[in-house]
């Protein structure tokens, strides 16, 4: 095969490994599966993805459970801010929370979810610690073709202390301060 095609065997084989650890944690463990809120406002609307899509089977993967299940297709749909807010308020962890890079950002934008679980326990997430001195994010570049390393941050997100690396070492998150 060529380079590219043994470069994506062995990313696959990665995140495969990585799927079999994580199931084989949880199995051990028992571990209860963190639920998870996805994305934040953007031009006036919340669109959260299907419960069918890469993202819903990435959160499965890497042993959480996503939030939203009003969509079962693959596709994103706006949802309406009521709903965002009591989803909001039941999940544990909130990752890819936009263009947002700090809490004030991200109250800015959604200031009625300041009192939510995860914004108080602190367990926000956002894609975006390879951010570019031009404004690109790593993250939609590399990160399209490293879900292995994906997969990787947000096990160690969801279950702190059980993962590959912790927290503070992660490739392309970064806890909202």
């Amino acid at each position: 095969g060529t380079q590219a095609e043994r470069a994506m065997s062995h990313i696959e084989n990665r995140y495969e490994s990585l799927v079999r650890h994580i199931r084989q944690y949880l199995d051990s463990t028992q571990t209860e599966l963190p639920s998870v809120m996805i994305n934040a406002p953007y031009s006036g609307s919340w669109y959260m993805a299907g419960s069918e899509s890469n993202v819903a089977r990435m959160i499965a993967d890497a042993g959480g459970r996503y939030i939203y299940s009003g969509n079962p297709g693959a596709t994103s749909r706006p949802v309406d801010f009521e709903e965002v807010f009591l989803l909001a308020d039941s999940a544990d962890i909130w990752v890819n929370t936009g263009t947002a890079t700090t809490m004030a950002e991200l109250l800015a934008m959604a200031p009625r979810l300041a009192g939510t679980k995860p914004v108080v326990s602190g367990r926000v997430f956002n894609n975006t610690r390879r951010m570019q001195p031009g404004g690109g994010n790593d993250y939609f570049e590399s990160g399209t073709v490293r879900p292995d390393v994906v997969l990787a941050d947000l096990f160690s997100i969801f279950h702190p202390g059980a993962a590959v690396a912790d927290t503070d070492s992660l490739y392309y998150y970064l806890r909202l301060q």
